[in-house]
């Protein structure tokens, strides 16, 4: 992670932002991204089973969300995701896409209000 963080180095013209094939079990750290960000999508991280409310909330610019092919991510943080959000897309995250279905999803209150939700 400390290498992530001196890359972006509180970057404050980064837009958009793909991570991929990270260990990290937890994810992000609180003042790891950039402010800046718009766009987040993060993918193929198999270890990955948690999203850092506290990393996440300060993104309040945040407006597209992508989480794919992480398939021990098991819920969203519990205090939910910035309420800039408008996009989310959950692809080829099993336990994930359990928790988020409209009909009965532990999870769905918690994205309820987002504009567009894409799950596969």
């Amino acid at each position: 992670m400390d290498s992530l963080k001196g890359a972006l180095g509180g970057n404050p013209c980064l837009r958009s932002l793909w991570i991929g094939k990270m260990d990290a079990e937890c994810f992000p750290n609180e003042g790891l991204l950039p402010l800046s960000l718009t766009s987040l999508a993060i993918s193929h991280c198999r270890n990955l089973k948690e999203l850092d409310y506290k990393g996440l909330h300060q993104l309040s610019s945040l407006k597209t969300l992508s989480l794919c092919l992480c398939s021990n991510l098991q819920c969203l943080p519990e205090e939910g995701l910035p309420k800039s959000v408008s996009y989310l897309e959950i692809g080829e995250c099993p336990l994930l896409k359990e928790r988020c279905q409209k009909e009965g999803g532990k999870d769905w209150k918690k994205i309820a209000h987002i504009v567009t939700v894409k799950i596969w």
